[in-house]
């Protein structure tokens, strides 16, 4: 340990390493490409064996927290636990070489995951969130958004150049920027989804793929700018 640095190494067998952040609100910043955890003003600084570690888990515990995120060679699970006024936010750095970014909606609105198709980038996946902002520009900006198995309600709004928001089941908005094509896949069910352009400058291609349709098929809705020739707008 030197000063508020804690160096961990579990060496042998199948590792999980668990940090917990205050019952403050927290800005909590995990480089899993370096291996470190710092946990803000209100903690110290966790540096971790990528080579030893095999999972990470991190808590926010009480407390409005942002998890600043840049993912790595192992898996991470982010708990925001209970926020007390605002939210509990995750802004994931996606780097290159990470390829294309999915985002994969979880059981319950404030659950979901990220993976990524580049080699040696593994998962980070989060519960009790209640945003998130994602910047793929580095990684070259194509993304995927699933929907689930069961009926889907999916939005996306196009917010400026190259960004949008998306949401999955009522879950929060995620914000994307740096996207130049997005594929939404509804996959089983019966899935509505809603395209709103919004923006002149979003140059986004967005690729809608529903699925396998339930009994009475998925339905999407695409809202053009006022006065452009909306067909090229996408």
């Amino acid at each position: 340990m030197s000063g508020n640095t804690v160096s961990v190494d579990p060496l042998g067998g199948q590792d999980q390493l668990i940090v917990n952040a205050t019952a403050a609100a927290d800005t909590i910043t995990l480089n899993l490409t370096s291996g470190s955890v710092n946990t803000g003003a209100n903690g110290g600084i966790v540096a971790l064996s990528l080579a030893d570690t095999e999972a990470l888990s991190v808590n926010g515990l009480a407390g409005d927290d942002i998890f600043n995120v840049t993912p790595g060679t192992i898996p991470v699970s982010l708990d925001g636990g209970d926020p007390v006024a605002a939210s509990d936010v995750v802004n994931l750095i996606v780097p290159a070489g990470a390829g294309t970014v999915t985002f994969n909606p979880g059981p319950l609105a404030d659950e979901g995951s990220f993976t990524f198709s580049g080699a040696g980038f593994e998962t980070v996946s989060y519960d009790n969130l209640e945003g998130a902002t994602v910047n793929v520009s580095a990684s070259g900006g194509v993304l995927v958004v699933n929907g689930t198995n069961a009926d889907d309600d999916i939005s996306i709004v196009g917010t400026a150049a190259n960004s949008l928001t998306v949401s999955v089941n009522g879950g929060p908005g995620v914000s994307y920027s740096g996207v130049t094509n997005l594929t939404v896949r509804g996959l089983n069910g019966d899935d509505d989804i809603d395209v709103d352009v919004n923006d002149a400058a979003l140059g986004v291609v967005i690729n809608v793929d529903g699925g396998l349709p339930s009994t009475g098929g998925d339905v999407v809705t695409v809202t053009g700018v006022p006065g452009l020739v909306n067909e090229n707008a996408m």
